[in-house]
């Protein structure tokens, strides 16, 4: 079982090209892949899509994969990161592994090829069903600016959020 007290020496790596297959199944069988994606392989060919433009990485337990991340660096406006997905498996929920997720990709996302901080502000977009989701980015920070009907789905409304970050926060 991955150690969850406190995450010192979790690893967050690269998704793998043929790990793509595990993360279309972890996610089309969760509730989020019930709400969004009408087929696997409308998801799959997603997944497929972003591989290699996108930010994607993975936590392990052993060998399963328990925990997802996908992030493109200007998503929001071609200039601001934009948090596609944090995913984390049903039995490893509320252990902390959903935080460190977000804070690498907020660390890993504003930072410039020099590795300081260039950027300010971060985004994503939460179902407005998704009532832990909310709970969990509100706690984290973010703030909805806006809300998006039928964004993805359409009877499924979208909150915009944006957390603005300031120097101590990365």
């Amino acid at each position: 079982m991955l150690n969850t007290a406190g995450f010192e020496n979790i690893d967050i790596e690269k998704l793998k090209e043929h790990e793509l297959e595990t993360i279309t199944d972890l996610l089309f069988k969760a509730e989020i892949g019930k709400k969004y994606y009408p087929t696997k392989d409308t998801l799959s060919g997603l997944l497929k899509d972003g591989y290699p433009v996108d930010h994607m990485y993975t936590v392990k337990d052993e060998e399963d994969i328990v925990g997802f991340v996908w992030f493109q660096e200007k998503g929001a406006f071609y200039v601001y990161p934009y948090l596609q997905m944090i995913f984390v498996r049903e039995d490893y929920r509320k252990t902390g592994l959903g935080k460190k997720l977000l804070d690498f990709f907020e660390e890993q996302s504003l930072k410039g090829p020099s590795g300081k901080k260039i950027k300010s502000k971060v985004f994503l977009c939460v179902g407005e069903w998704n009532e832990g989701a909310i709970r969990f980015y509100d706690r984290a920070g973010y703030r909805e600016v806006g809300m998006l009907p039928g964004l993805f789905r359409k009877k499924v409304n979208e909150k915009l959020y944006m957390k603005e970050c300031f120097a101590g926060d990365v």
